[in-house]
């Protein structure tokens, strides 16, 4: 029996709500959404997952979602099961995701809404059958494509809002229209991000507001950014300078307004001692001690510490490519791993590594005591190598007419969610807030069943959404998972838009097995409204004329007549038109 590195002081604190790393070959991609956090105190260890992890090859990329790890690269099997380039590891065993015939690279995973994950890379078909052409989404049961996708290139960075997926990568054209390298899907189309940018983007990073974007260009839409670009919405600018280099990864914190950034730099806005990692905190640049002395691939914020994967050999004293980052030095993970780490993740108490190596290191030098893993691995207690609490099928939400509820709170937003198995589940906390990752404030608790392996199928209606802030708006809905013995899980978050505006609005449930669509249309005057629906050709398959009211309309459109496929639903009245893509499966 090989000996294991146990630290019985460590305390880590990992929960992570979109948490995402990706990589490529020398250069290394990675992409970080928003965090949260637990604090466990408990025995830590390097852990393989299965007996021959990933096979033969490289993981590229990580993310966790649904009670499951998932895992995109280069390999063509995962614990001795078909899985060309993408696999999921359920907590005791791993298995593809459809079919197991993707004909490329996996570079890039990210977490989406529900239980939806995107993928982007180099294949033109994630499964052997679907035509996606370098980016597809996975909704837990089968992939589907994103459009056309990219007609040139490679994508390796993707970043989810809560509303929009943003790609990017070395493709220049979508649809034969000039994107270069970075693009926003809004679950309809592909569109444009300015005239995009000079060099490949590596990586992606969201703050609630702005998209952050680092690789090797040098101008994003024409306005010099070296290496590192912000987005409004509406324009790009600099960030305090960028890096005298490529940007390879970015974390943003979370709450605290920081964005931590790695790469290949030696100096970030020309600040000292920002070798390779730095943080930048809205206004300037500050250093991490005095930074790394090899190139940094992947970060990923737990809530409390930064986690940084590369191909250093040393972080202030850290060895082996993965170092911790506590806020004021850098500390061990272990005696970290063999060789080069492209991908990190957290989730609970566990952190979760791939990339190149093949063992975990039993020694400072890694000369001995070391043990085989193959290319993920994971860092943690027990509870990182056993099956994850839940497994969640879905989870929505939608504004809704409530005509019964007093004067005031006309609307309504529901929440559903499935899971598919449970173990030791408590219960769900549901929780919301007006900004994507900020100001999350608890609405209400949801009885979990236990112990399960039946589908089971849960409900909860927010009444009053508008008294949550100010007046109408996007609000956004996640849940949090509590089991017996008080460790939690976060999935979504989800978005909501309740309250008549100046805009058109259609709200429906993307995906659905039903015979019956329900939604919601939001109008700022009464007006009669004809309800379309067309195929992907734009031919109508039905249209009709409804009364509808200013405000909040529920809307129930039979939809039993229409095979199952992608549809298009279509409100149109003399004043505007609004268009949403749904899929029924």
């Amino acid at each position: 029996m090989k000996e294991r590195v146990i630290d019985l002081t460590a305390v880590v604190r990992l929960r992570i709500n979109v948490p995402i790393a990706i990589g490529m070959g020398v250069r290394i991609f990675l992409i970080s959404c928003l965090t949260s956090h637990l604090s466990i105190a408990s025995a830590q260890s390097w852990n393989a997952l299965g007996t021959t992890g990933t096979g033969c090859c490289v993981v590229n990329g990580l993310s966790l979602g649904n009670g499951k790890l998932y895992a995109g690269g280069s390999f063509t099997d995962a614990g001795g099961v078909a899985a060309n380039g993408v696999a999921q590891w359920n907590g005791s065993a791993w298995s593809a995701l459809g079919l197991p015939f993707s004909d490329g690279v996996f570079w890039s995973l990210c977490r989406g809404s529900s239980s939806d994950l995107y993928a982007g890379g180099s294949f033109t078909t994630p499964d052997g059958a679907l035509s996606a052409n370098r980016v597809a989404k996975w909704n837990g049961s089968a992939w589907s494509a994103l459009g056309s996708g990219m007609d040139n290139g490679i994508v390796t960075a993707l970043c989810w809002d809560g509303s929009n997926l943003y790609a990017g990568g070395s493709f220049t054209l979508i649809g034969g229209v000039a994107v270069n390298r970075i693009a926003k899907w809004d679950g309809s189309a592909w569109s444009a991000l300015g005239s995009g940018m000079n060099g490949q983007v590596f990586a992606l990073a969201w703050d609630g507001s702005n998209l952050y974007a680092g690789g090797s260009f040098n101008t994003a839409d024409g306005v010099a950014a070296p290496f590192i670009a912000k987005y409004d919405g509406s324009a790009w600018s600099d960030v305090g300078g960028g890096t005298s280099s490529s940007v390879n990864a970015l974390a943003w914190d979370g709450s605290g307004n920081n964005l931590y950034v790695g790469g290949a730099f030696n100096l970030a806005g020309g600040i000292a001692d920002t070798k390779r990692v730095a943080k930048w905190n809205g206004s300037a640049w500050n250093p991490l001690a005095t930074g790394i002395y090899t190139t940094v691939n992947a970060l990923a914020w737990d809530g409390s510490n930064l986690y940084a994967g590369g191909s250093f050999s040393n972080a202030g004293g850290a060895p082996n490519r993965v170092a911790k980052w506590d806020g004021s030095a850098w500390n061990t993970v272990g005696f970290g791993v063999s060789g080069t780490v492209y991908a990190l993740a957290v989730n609970s108490s566990c952190l979760y590594a791939g990339g190149a190596f093949v063992n975990v290191c039993g020694n400072a030098a890694c000369s001995s005591g070391n043990w085989a893993v193959n290319y993920v691995a994971t860092w943690g207690g027990a509870s990182c190598v056993t099956p994850l609490p839940i497994e969640l099928l879905s989870f929505t939400g939608e504004c809704i007419a409530t005509p019964s509820l007093p004067e005031g709170d006309e609307e309504a937003v529901k929440l559903q969610w499935s899971t598919a198995n449970e173990t030791n589940n408590n219960y769900f906390t549901v929780e919301c807030s007006l900004s994507f990752g900020e100001g999350w404030g608890e609405v209400g608790r949801v009885q979990g069943a236990g112990n399960s392996s039946a589908i089971r199928n849960y409900e909860f209606s927010d009444v009053s959404p508008l008294s949550f802030g100010e007046g109408p708006g996007v609000r956004y809905y996640r849940l949090k998972q509590t089991d017996y013995d008080g460790n939690y899980e976060y999935f979504g978050p989800v978005s909501v838009e309740c309250g008549a505006g100046s805009e058109w609005d259609l709200i429906f449930q993307n995906i659905f097995q039903e015979e019956e669509l329900k939604g919601t249309l939001l109008l700022p005057d009464d007006e009669p409204v004809n309800i379309v629906i067309m195929d992907l050709q734009g031919r109508i398959i039905s249209r009709e004329k409804i009364h509808a009211k200013r405000g909040s309309n529920l809307l129930k459109i039979d939809l039993s007549f229409i095979a199952r496929g992608t549809y298009f639903i279509k409100a149109e009245s003399i004043k505007k038109s609004v268009t949403k893509k749904i899929v029924k499966f």
